[in-house]
């Protein structure tokens, strides 16, 4: 009964001063909007990361020469044989593809194109798992032959330039002239291929290697055997080159590695964007103390008054603190909603899967407590230890 009279009090002392209890709401939904939208926004985008990676596969790898590792790193270049014969020797590996990549421009002068030139062989688009819009891959079958396949990028800067780029049409590179034989269908960004796949077009690898001669086969893909692991492929490599050719260093990366330290990194991320709206959140709690300190200055009268009729201390300072807690979960409800409304648009406008943490949700309701309870005790101490004839006085 104390407790829902006390309520009721409060809301009238607050509606009562319906301003100064707007600016101090007010304060505490920017605060506890920029804690939810930065925490929600953080969680949507490792989400996002964690299904890219999730749909490449967690046994997709990339094995790269590590040359800083090679006392001779000029002696000897990987042959594509030995490369396509590694599931046969390293038992971790399902499939391999090795790739080469260059850097070159097509088209006319006034009409010039940069794009990634892909020497890459058919198991590429598996591995990859890459899909057609139309026409068809590399093939093993194409050896030194002069076809090539159009990412999404490349086909469509083709088309707004006017060159030629339908199924059959002949670019040319170089001093050659090739024909188109597919075009890919568009691959999201920010994978942990070490290519955009968009924009690069797609040549046999013998073909790549024949018009670009300085380029080396430095970088394979390949799929792992189930419960294969990184570090066990790290050692199968080291023993299967070392067979072959002395002193060469094969770095893996994985995609449950990336997934690891990608976590521990959101984790810190999240970390940073709650302190910097902990900034914001700060300035509203110091609202919500001003209100209550004016509201203790203008009710001394109804304080003392209290006080005689048999009010003890205690009572007067849980009073204060109901009122500057009820502020502060209003504000936090209206806080909670504009923070996840925010992070609906910005997922809306980058074509993210929108969803709401829970963490973010409890977060918002025991932080907007939490100011509440901080920054209203030192005004409600002061109304507590106000003199009763003194606060009578001051009419």
């Amino acid at each position: 009964m104390i407790l829902s009279a006390n309520i009721k009090m409060a809301f009238r002392s607050l509606w009562g001063a319906k301003q100064r209890s707007f600016f101090a709401i007010l304060g505490i939904v920017i605060g506890i909007s920029a804690v939810i939208a930065m925490v929600s926004i953080g969680t949507i985008v490792q989400e996002e990361a964690m299904n890219q990676f999730k749909d490449l596969g967690t046994d997709f790898v990339v094995i790269q020469r590590d040359r800083s590792n090679e006392s001779d790193p000029v002696a000897q270049q990987i042959s594509l044989a030995n490369v396509l014969s590694m599931p046969k020797h390293v038992p971790s590996l399902a499939n391999v593809a090795p790739f080469v990549q260059h850097a070159d421009t097509i088209g006319q002068p006034r009409h010039a194109l940069d794009v990634t030139m892909l020497g890459v062989t058919h198991s590429f688009l598996a591995i990859n798992k890459l899909v057609l819009i139309t026409g068809r891959f590399i093939s093993d079958l194409d050896v030194d032959m002069p076809v090539c396949v159009l990412g999404d990028d490349v086909y469509r800067k083709m088309n707004e330039l006017g060159l030629p780029c339908a199924i059959g049409a002949k670019i040319r590179i170089r001093q050659s002239f090739y024909t188109i034989v597919g075009i890919m269908d568009r691959m999201p960004a920010g994978t942990m291929q070490p290519y955009d796949v968009n924009q690069s077009i797609f040549m046999p690898i013998t073909t790549c290697r024949g018009v670009y001669r300085s380029v080396a086969i430095e970088s394979i893909v390949g799929r792992l055997v189930p419960a294969a692991s990184a570090d066990r492929l790290t050692s199968e490599l080291a023993r299967y080159f070392g067979l072959l050719m002395k002193g060469i260093t094969m770095r893996v990366r994985s995609a449950e590695h990336l997934i690891a330290q990608m976590e521990k990194q959101m984790v810190m991320y999240h970390l940073m964007l709650g302190a910097i709206g902990s900034i914001a959140l700060l300035i509203g709690g110091v609202g919500v103390m001003n209100v209550m300190l004016v509201s203790v200055s203008e009710r001394r009268n109804e304080i003392g008054i209290r006080r005689a009729l048999g009010a003890r201390r205690g009572d007067i300072q849980v009073q204060f603190l109901i009122e500057s807690i009820i502020l502060s979960l209003i504000g936090g409800a209206f806080g909670i909603a504009c923070g996840i409304a925010i992070s609906y648009v910005v997922s809306y406008v980058n074509a993210w899967h929108f969803l709401v943490s829970d963490q973010s949700i409890i977060l918002g309701v025991a932080v907007s407590s939490a100011v509440g309870i901080f920054f209203g005790f030192y005004p409600a101490h002061q109304a507590a230890k106000l003199d009763p004839i003194t606060a009578l006085r001051s009419t």
